[in-house]
């Protein structure tokens, strides 16, 4: 402080011309430094001219394969980096051998064997063994400490072990059709890993500079402020076939002014939402051909049955009836009302309808006071807490509350962060869940709508116990770890049960589908969950390569396959 006000004293005794010079001097000062550390903490795209850049709006946690499930960012990458034992072709929509040389299954569908290719390497140069595979599965993925309850809910009591030393054999507790698909996940190096624990999994160095076996290892990883970029190689020893693309560089922008300064830089840009800027600066382009894709994907709304207020099948109705899902949904999503992502906004099981809904809550003894708020014939008012992951947003929230409002309910919303929200869904803590996640390349609803994936099942009657469905009655304990699987309704019905099981031992997928079928016209019926939506995205490629021809994906992740295949005929 002395210093400064000697410096003051200084300046003010300092005629009127110098004082000025003074001012300009340190004006010009101070705006170079402010450029210096904005162009420093700036990603550096356009000296990339021997890369393949694709930009997208995000930013970059964890480059490990079993955390892909929290970002779409993460995935993206992780696809490019590891290898699983399967892979999936989102051209042929069917899974392939990738570090398996070959898969066979048992005659009961119960045991699966997986043979590994020989002379697998990882980017390092060391070699691939069963015990990367093991390590992956059966100490990280199936470990209690393990913090991705969706995948290690897909292990849940699945026995691995090895067979000599290129064999692994999954043992599962019932036959499972979809479990080949979990095979997909990336494995991961134990000689590098094998002494982090998994609960410091989320904080090791490997997650920003990974070793993996896939298509590209890693040449460099900036992260900055204003987005993350990685530089891929091709791995000159993968196994398979080599992708066309030599060098590829993944960029991401906190926004989406970061992205439009950089557009003339970019050769692809994904997951444009289409009524965005990105999206009309794209499409004005003489650089890029535009085109849209829809995930596998859905936001749906989760009526907790075990609320007294909404186990009554006749109040879930009223509810499903006073939701205006034409209000909830715009351009960037396409409305849906069934499992298998079906527009009926002219089926009357699905329209809006408060004339509908206001009988219903009335017949079931729920009646409007003279300021329009609902109360039982006890006085009670009916109040339904909604719980949404703060990923969600607040506007879609904010107007399903809104509407359940004029019907005379009152919804306090609670936005949460990922690990609260993890808390919040195991202990069913809400009578609303507002989620919005993916089928996966599986599209398995045995965890979402199946008993025993509800909680505390051992205190309920076991829609299974009457055996109506013919089920094996050991299906129906749950045995994630002492918490509920992902049913999130806590809907209970043995015919539920004896569908998700059905769908789950079919082989042929015409029967999967009539099964389906089957299964979304009893959830219409219960109204356990209202299915909102899905989202549409565009995706811009430089028109040197051929239109990006699919229109569904599973994953954003998938178009790497796509795009690889699109270079390949380019370059033919």
């Amino acid at each position: 402080m002395r210093t400064f006000s000697k410096l003051a004293t200084i300046f003010s005794r300092l005629p009127t011309r110098e004082k000025l010079f003074v001012v300009v001097l340190s004006v010009v000062f101070l705006t170079s430094l402010t450029q210096y550390f904005v162009l420093r903490d700036r990603l550096n795209v356009k000296d990339s001219d021997d890369y393949f850049i694709e930009g997208m709006v995000g930013n970059i946690h964890y480059l490990n394969p079993i955390f892909a499930d929290y970002n779409d960012a993460d995935r993206d990458v992780d696809e490019l980096i590891f290898s699983g034992l399967i892979r999936y072709d989102p051209i042929a929509k069917n899974f392939f051998p990738d570090l398996a040389e070959s898969i066979d299954r048992s005659s009961d569908d119960k045991k699966i064997t997986i043979t590994l290719r020989p002379n697998i390497t990882w980017h390092d140069g060391t070699p691939l063994t069963v015990d990367d595979v093991l390590y992956t599965y059966r100490d990280i993925i199936q470990s209690p400490g393990f913090k991705n309850p969706v995948l290690r809910s897909a292990f849940d009591g699945v026995q691995i072990e090895a067979s000599g030393t290129s064999k692994i054999i999954f043992t599962l507790p019932r036959p499972n059709s979809y479990f080949i698909s979990e095979l997909t996940v990336g494995i991961l190096p134990k000689h590098i890993l094998g002494d982090t624990s998994v609960s410091d999994f989320e904080k090791s160095p490997f997650n920003k500079n990974p070793i993996g076996t896939g298509p590209y290892k890693v040449v460099q990883t900036k992260l900055a402020s204003s987005g993350d970029s990685i530089s891929l190689k091709e791995y000159e020893n993968y196994y398979g076939e080599h992708p066309t693309i030599q060098n590829l560089k993944i960029v991401t922008f906190a926004n989406e002014s970061g992205l439009i300064a950089e557009i003339d830089a970019l050769d692809s840009i994904s997951k444009i939402h289409p009524d965005s800027d990105i999206a009309k600066k794209a499409e004005e382009s003489q650089k890029f051909n535009v085109s849209s894709y829809h995930l596998n994907q859905f936001t749906a709304l989760y009526l907790n049955s075990d609320n007294q207020f909404l186990g009554d099948k006749k109040i879930r109705k009223a509810i499903s009836l006073s939701i205006n899902k034409n209000e909830l949904t715009n351009s960037t999503q396409n409305r849906i009302d069934t499992i298998l992502f079906e527009n009926k906004a002219n089926d009357e099981r699905f329209m809006y309808d408060t004339t509908k809904a206001d009988t219903l809550f009335s017949e079931a003894g729920y009646n409007k006071n003279d300021q329009g708020n609902r109360y039982s014939s006890k006085g009670e008012r009916v109040i339904l807490p909604l719980v949404s992951l703060d990923k969600v947003g607040t506007e879609l929230p904010t107007l399903i509350a809104a509407q359940l409002a004029q019907e005379g309910i009152e919804v306090p919303i609670r936005i949460v962060s990922e690990e609260e929200f993890t808390n919040l869904v195991n202990s069913r803590e809400y009578s609303l869940l507002l989620m919005r996640q993916g089928l996966g390349y599986n599209r398995d609803v045995y965890p979402l709508f199946h008993s025993s994936q509800a909680q505390d099942l051992s205190q309920q009657d076991n829609a299974s116990t009457d055996n109506a469905s013919g089920t094996d009655q050991t299906q129906d304990t749950n045995t994630n770890n002492g918490t509920p699987g992902l049913n999130f309704a806590n809907f209970r019905s043995f015919r539920t049960d004896g569908l998700t099981e059905a769908i789950r031992k079919a082989d042929v997928p015409q029967d999967k589908d009539k099964l389906l079928a089957e299964l979304s016209e009893i959830l219409a019926d219960e109204n356990a969950v209202i299915f909102i939506s899905t989202p549409q995205y565009l995706y811009a490629i430089n028109k040197s390569i051929a239109p990006f021809p699919v229109s569904a994906l599973d994953f954003h992740s998938d178009r790497f396959t796509v795009l690889t295949n699109l270079a390949r005929q380019q370059a033919k």
